[in-house]
């Protein structure tokens, strides 16, 4: 992954949970659903995904 995020000229800090993240924010400012979100991210709780 580091040597994928120099080519892109990436923060090489990033992890993949860090992706997690922005694909959470991504989808929540697409309009998607909670539910839809919980069920990727595999929560079962919808307060631990409304609070990361």
């Amino acid at each position: 992954m580091a040597r994928l995020l120099r080519l892109a000229n990436l923060n090489t800090e990033l992890t993949p949970h860090s992706l997690r993240h922005t694909h959470t924010s991504l989808l929540a400012e697409a309009g998607v659903a909670l539910e839809q979100i919980m069920d990727r991210l595999g929560h079962s709780d919808d307060q631990i995904t409304i609070s990361t």
